[in-house]
């Protein structure tokens, strides 16, 4: 057993020496042989696959990064401005108490409901956003 065209049956993965499951003892051989010096490889075969193989990283990487700059746009200190200037408003509305108030203030308060859960949602989303 042994040569080039032996099964592969041993593996190093981080610094890791172990052998497949199934496979046969090994005598005296820690690790694959190389390739013997005689054999030719087609170098210019494998260098275009290469290549893009290195092309689909980068790219995949980029959008990686695009969708972390969009989607970690936190709007908290906005959204509670809001929601304070827009409970003035509620309580001005209140206060004059003229004709419909009852509707803009439902309308208000329904306006300060909504920013409140955005604010809690995205406090919540902060923590795998930050994980990064």
């Amino acid at each position: 057993m042994g040569g080039w065209d032996a099964p592969l049956d041993w593996c190093v993965v981080a610094g890791y020496i172990g052998r497949s499951e199934g496979s046969p003892p090994i005598k005296n051989r820690l690790v694959t042989p190389h390739p013997p010096p005689h054999q030719n490889f087609d170098v210019s075969a494998s260098t275009p696959a290469s290549i893009q193989s290195q092309r689909d990283l980068y790219i995949a990487m980029r959008d990686l990064f695009v969708r972390h700059d969009r989607l970690s746009v936190d709007q908290v200190e906005r959204l509670k401005k809001r929601v304070d200037t827009n409970a003035i408003k509620l309580e001005s509305v209140k206060a004059v108490a003229k004709d419909g108030w009852e509707e803009e203030a439902d309308k208000v308060a329904g306006t300060i409901d909504k920013d409140k859960a955005t604010i809690s949602a995205q406090l919540n989303r902060r923590v795998f956003i930050r994980a990064w």
